[in-house]
């Protein structure tokens, strides 16, 4: 991790907050795997940070289950588009080509064609916000003991 991500984590647990956050760890058998972390400050009777609690969740199944959707989404995005973009050219060629009635009909398959490809970018705007990480609840693992 960076030294940018060790000096929020301190930054968080030192001021008395809990830490959320994903880490890249390595295993006994020396391989990596990714982690949910969340390390917690314990405090004395005089209220001051003597300890430390952390905790770590493999979560590498869905970090690989992350990585191939993100991989299908681009691959299916990039054909969709590429597909669509061979539509609409060769109805602008036979637009050009026709007399006014079959123009209608072009004229819609261009509207439709400009509508998928504006609906495969509605898609990324979508796919982009459900990645993101969602806010997490602090508990008070006291409390919950």
């Amino acid at each position: 991790m960076t030294d940018k991500y060790y000096e929020q984590l301190w930054e968080t647990i030192l001021s008395g907050n809990v830490w959320h956050g994903k880490v890249a760890n390595r295993r006994k058998s020396g391989s990596m795997y990714w982690a949910k972390q969340t390390v917690a400050p314990i405090t004395n009777g005089a209220g001051q940070i003597n300890r430390f609690v952390g905790i770590l969740t493999d979560i590498s199944p869905l970090k690989q289950r992350e990585q191939q959707l993100e991989v299908l989404e681009r691959v299916l995005r990039h054909n969709l588009r590429n597909e669509m973009t061979v539509i609409r050219g060769r109805a602008e060629l036979i637009r050009w080509q026709v007399e006014a009635e079959t123009a209608t009909q072009v004229e819609t398959i261009l509207t439709k064609s400009d509508e998928l490809i504006q609906l495969v970018e509605k898609e990324r705007v979508i796919a982009e916000a459900l990645s993101d990480d969602h806010q997490l609840i602090d508990i008070d693992v006291g409390t919950v003991v």
